[in-house]
């Protein structure tokens, strides 16, 4: 017996299944949510470092090619197949050991000395409050109309402080009493960095393979003028994208140093933890590195010599501008 399909209502009744089992997937989750985010937790944990390491091919994919193509271009241009493997394993190998050193340079120097800068600053605590405080009663003592406008301050402040320690007095203390914990997260997270680093080696080692199976599935999935014209999309996104992203993580390295030497220059406190944190939030566009400015200069402010406040937002403002319109355009210009 013959069926007359009409592709109206085929169409229709396969909408209407897929929103019927989209539908009972969603009532599933809502009523089964805590089994379902830890099958998810699962989940995450064993595809964490198959991510990193992607995420880390991808990235590290520019450097290993300019090492191929520049000093052994001659092996990765052999007709022989041997040469142009031994072309691979040696830029891969270049590659690996570029960031072990550097990953081992900032293990080695950087993390320390943040460490001794976060602990300085928690324990002059005290001081900083007290500077607030003197610097508050100064204020209304000059000018007694705000006094009699807003109440007494220093008594809403000493609430305040007081307020915040009773809040996270009990957290604190865990904190404290949970640093195994802390150091075995950290060490969890090295795991699956040094987890992702190895499947990377994996994937720079044969990415002609890989790329090459992505270029079937796309293909037997498309037709071939979307399919080409897919991959072409694809192919000028990720120029751009990883030229931005590699470009952006230079340029606040270059930030970052000029922050460094500028602040050891003018004998400012935490010079090392200031320019992690420029560093950091320069890696945001426009906004990022004024945002980052602000902690910084707060904790100029609550140092021994707040005027050490004022001269390092001048330092800032002058180096936002060179890296706006210098360094930015000369590392980002193409990207």
């Amino acid at each position: 017996m013959n069926i007359n399909w009409n592709r109206k209502y085929l169409t229709i009744a396969v909408y209407a299944t897929c929103a019927v089992i989209v539908s009972a997937i969603a009532v599933m989750v809502i009523f089964n949510f805590d089994s379902v985010m830890a099958k998810l937790s699962v989940l995450g944990a064993v595809t964490t470092p198959i991510i990193i390491g992607i995420f880390c091919a991808y990235l590290l994919n520019p450097l290993m090619t300019k090492i191929e193509t520049g000093p052994l271009k001659k092996l990765s241009d052999s007709p022989d197949k041997k040469k142009r493997s031994k072309a691979r394993g040696i830029a891969l190998t270049l590659t690996m050991l570029l960031v072990l050193v550097i990953l081992g340079l900032i293990v080695i120097m950087v993390i320390p000395q943040l460490i001794e800068n976060l602990i300085v600053i928690f324990s002059n605590m005290d001081s900083y409050i007290n500077t607030i405080k003197e610097w508050l009663s100064n204020i209304f003592d000059d000018n007694p109309t705000l006094v009699e406008f807003l109440g007494n301050p220093l008594d809403d402040f000493n609430k305040f402080i007081a307020g915040i320690w009773k809040e996270y007095s009990n957290e604190l203390m865990n904190i404290a009493g949970n640093v195994a914990s802390t150091v075995w997260a950290v060490i969890d997270t090295m795991k699956n960095v040094l987890i992702g680093l190895i499947i990377s080696i994996y994937l720079l080692a044969r990415k002609e393979m890989f790329i090459g199976q992505t270029k079937k599935l796309i293909f037997a999935f498309l037709k071939v003028e979307r399919a080409q014209r897919f991959l072409g999309v694809c192919r000028e996104a990720s120029k751009k994208f990883l030229g931005s992203i590699v470009g952006k993580i230079i340029e606040a390295f270059i930030v970052a140093m000029i922050c460094f030497i500028g602040c050891t220059i003018l004998r400012l406190p935490y010079s090392l933890l200031i320019a992690a944190i420029m560093f950091v939030f320069n890696l945001i566009p426009f906004v990022g590195p004024f945002i980052g400015a602000i902690p910084c200069t707060l904790l100029l402010l609550l140092s021994d010599k707040p005027i050490q406040a004022l001269w390092f937002v001048i330092f800032i403002v002058v180096l936002q501008t060179v890296d706006g319109n210098i360094i930015a355009p000369w590392i980002l210009g193409d990207s």
